[in-house]
């Protein structure tokens, strides 16, 4: 019975979401415990790690007063104009930012904010109220861009996704099944649903916060696990590692919408 219980749960997984019925007439009650949980070793070979860009733009040109500028650029020293940016500058190029393995997995978040608060400032629509239209629709659509930029890379997991998406094509995101050479090991799934039994059966904020402390020590492991892999420029690992961090991150979810008797549902 237990193994239909994670069949059912892993054809959920894949397909983007679950919001099972209560299950504590086949599953027992077991003390989540925070151990490492390998997924599968894929069949597929490791994929080297190069963030080598070959169709990066080495200068762009103001497209009001032609001076050549790095492509990041956003306003124009010379004439203070808007400029548009290539469609090949990257995250990590709009925070002058190296992404791993030439820099750090990690980013710090201060350091971060006050350069996004800097850029911010520069393209922020109300300063260009009175400009001609095509500024004013230019800086709509950078301050945009600049706060999805710096919300991808301020959190791990957003950030693990558009690393493997940008730099390797492999999509890690909630709308994209895990393929079968990433297929969750029964373990994980196992905890996920003891966990999710768990938050079900809670009845105090006493028992929310152990939960939550266990999925912290969870988290914090497979963000340094991500880390490593991608420094080390082990793709296959950080990919793995990344789908990992999603039923994590699902468990928190779960864990900060709870309310005594209210049905679970965990997105990932």
């Amino acid at each position: 019975m237990r193994r239909s219980v994670i069949n059912s749960l892993s054809s959920g997984l894949r397909r983007g979401s679950f919001a099972l019925a209560s299950s504590r007439s086949t599953v027992s009650r077991a003390t989540i415990t925070r151990s490492a949980l390998p997924l599968r070793q894929a069949a597929a070979p490791l994929r080297p790690y190069s963030t080598t860009r070959t169709s990066q733009t080495p200068q762009k040109q103001c497209p009001t007063c032609s001076t050549s500028l790095p492509p990041a650029t956003l306003l124009c020293p010379s004439c203070s104009s808007l400029t548009p940016l290539p469609s090949t500058t990257t995250h990590y190029d709009l925070f002058g930012l190296s992404p791993p393995p030439e820099g750090p997995f990690d980013v710090e978040g201060r350091a971060l904010r006050q350069k996004f608060l800097k850029m911010q400032q520069l393209v922020h629509p109300d300063s260009f109220v009175n400009k001609e239209e095509g500024q004013r629709k230019l800086a709509d659509t950078l301050s945009s861009h600049l706060n999805n930029a710096y919300r991808t890379l301020l959190t791990p997991l957003p950030r693990a996704t558009y690393l493997l998406s940008t730099y390797h094509d492999i999509h890690t995101d909630a709308d994209t099944p895990p393929p079968e050479t990433h297929t969750p090991d029964p373990a994980i799934l196992m905890t996920v649903l003891e966990v999710r039994e768990a938050i079900e059966e809670a009845r105090t904020e006493e028992e929310i916060e152990e939960i939550k402390k266990e999925n912290k020590e969870r988290t914090e492991e497979t963000v340094e696990e991500i880390g490593r892999a991608l420094e080390g420029g082990d793709i296959e690992e950080a990919t793995r590692a990344a789908y990992r961090l999603r039923y994590w991150n699902g468990i928190k979810s779960a864990v900060d919408e709870w309310e005594p008797g209210k049905m679970v549902k965990m997105d990932h």
